[in-house]
């Protein structure tokens, strides 16, 4: 089993290196070339991968260092200079692209409920790859960067409250009520994250960072950790990675952990 995983996770690396040089020298992001990768070694074409839970996991992980290292490069300081742009960009443009969506679906002939569906689907954006992209063209800093992560935010959190809704576990309560919980668990988790940045991680990290390795260690286990927390009261693993990174953010050694799991982040 361990062989097979290995064996396959070479052929992966592989063909995923082969791709990225060519997506190199015609000058497109390297991310469409992770993306064709997958698709050739998929089973729409070559059919190679058949431990897919196991590589699944490394994928997850990788998502979790990226949105990590984002969250670095944010603070609590950045959600009160775009948090309302955000807020209501993110917002309009969910509702906007829904109406849009459902039109569309019903001109085709879509039930309403297939168009509901469908127009949803339409409505989310892939938080990973326009990340990836900012990431790539170090624009994460910038103001319309800042903007685009917040837009996302807000994305994943209506995210959270349609799957919520739709998997039939609102447990008898409204739409309403669901939004009202999900939003105190937000605020809760963000006060929380905010007076550990404040008052535990620094006197933490100040001994931590004398040693390297240690400092390693702590950043992984720290994003790990934070995500697994946040998947159980509700979230994503990648909402609970940017919030790790962005309990990091006022940190001095942020910089410095970041650099060190970038590499972890490209290799997953």
């Amino acid at each position: 089993m361990v062989q097979s995983i290995f064996f396959e996770l070479s052929i992966v690396i592989g063909i995923a290196a082969l791709i990225s040089v060519i997506m190199n020298a015609v000058r497109q992001p390297l991310i469409i070339g992770y993306i064709i990768t997958g698709i050739i070694v998929g089973p729409f074409a070559l059919d190679l991968v058949k431990s897919s839970d196991a590589l699944a996991v490394f994928s997850q992980i990788g998502i979790a260092f990226l949105l990590f290292i984002v969250g670095l490069n944010l603070n609590f300081r950045t959600f009160r200079e775009v948090g309302l742009v955000s807020l209501i960009t993110g917002i309009g443009q969910v509702v906007f692209t829904f109406i849009i969506g459902y039109i569309m679906s019903r001109a085709f002939g879509f039930s309403n409920i297939s168009s509901a569906y469908i127009s949803i689907a339409l409505t989310f954006s892939s938080t990973i790859i326009i990340v990836k992209l900012l990431s790539d063209k170090r624009d994460l800093d910038s103001l319309y960067g800042k903007i685009s992560i917040g837009l996302l935010l807000v994305q994943d959190f209506i995210a959270v409250l349609i799957l919520m809704f739709l998997s039939s576990s609102l447990g008898g309560r409204s739409i309403l009520e669901v939004m009202a919980a999900t939003g105190a668990k937000v605020i809760v988790i963000m006060l929380v994250l905010s007076w550990i940045s404040i008052n535990l991680l620094p006197k933490m990290l100040q001994l931590i960072a004398k040693s390297q390795e240690l400092l390693f260690l702590f950043g992984i286990s720290w994003v790990l950790i934070l995500s697994v927390v946040l998947a159980y009261l509700g979230f994503s693993i990648e909402i609970g990675a940017l919030f790790a990174g962005i309990s990091l953010a006022s940190s001095p050694f942020h910089f410095e952990i970041g650099s060190k799991l970038k590499p972890l982040r490209d290799f997953f």
